[in-house]
């Protein structure tokens, strides 16, 4: 085939193949690493600037520490200015922490009401510590609301030194489906769309067979 019709039927593919690709994504967020700590708060901030509100988010660092009695804390704020609902873990108000690869949908229990990461208590009868996220880095699941319209997502999450006054909590990156309705693995980043690879599979194909020709014509 002489390399101008193949440049024809090419073209003609990467044309139809641009109609009918699928033009839903993952929307990431790319590394963004917002810490809580003693010198940081970031307060109210929408992750992926939507309209509206429904995107906004709200988390609290929590120490207090008396004579004889200590608690720290990481979790959802309890201000109307929190949109972002939590995937729920063992108890109702803990935030669940997914594996990467771990599957986040409809099906994934919700907890509506403040979302825990971990609590650290200290005091004359003993120590207790609670949530999924006590030192250690994870995955929340996220759900995002507008309307009738349900969106899946997730945030990486990193906290340490959960048992002192030095707490951090750090929100690596995060993303959500744009489709509604549609779930979403842990940790899942946008895939090159199959426009782009077959463009580049393309442009390969074009530039080896210039090659050849000029290979001949020598």
């Amino acid at each position: 085939m002489k390399t101008k019709r193949v440049v024809q039927v090419v073209l003609l593919m990467f044309v139809l193949l641009v109609g009918t690709e699928t033009q839903a994504e993952i929307i990431y967020s790319g590394t963004r690493n917002v810490t809580y700590s003693a010198t940081s708060n970031p307060g109210t901030f929408s992750l992926f600037n939507l309209p509206e509100t429904l995107d906004n988010i709200r988390l609290e660092r929590n120490v207090y520490e008396f004579p004889g009695s200590v608690q720290y804390s990481f979790e959802k704020s309890g201000s109307s200015q929190n949109y972002v609902i939590f995937a729920a873990g063992d108890f109702s108000t803990d935030i669940k922490r997914f594996s990467e690869g771990d599957w986040i949908s409809g099906s994934t229990i919700w907890s509506f009401n403040n979302g825990l990461f971990f609590r650290y208590v200290s005091n004359e009868t003993g120590t207790f510590e609670r949530g999924e996220f006590f030192d250690a880095v994870g995955y929340a699941g996220i759900r995002l609301s507008d309307g009738i319209n349900v969106y899946y997502g997730w945030i990486q999450v990193a906290i340490v030194d959960a048992d002192s006054s030095s707490i951090s909590a750090t929100l690596i990156d995060w993303a959500y489906e744009d489709r509604p309705g549609q779930g979403i693995s842990a940790g899942a980043v946008p895939e090159p769309s199959t426009t782009a690879l077959f463009f580049g599979g393309a442009l390969a194909l074009l530039t080896a067979l210039r090659r050849r020709k000029k290979q001949i014509e020598q």
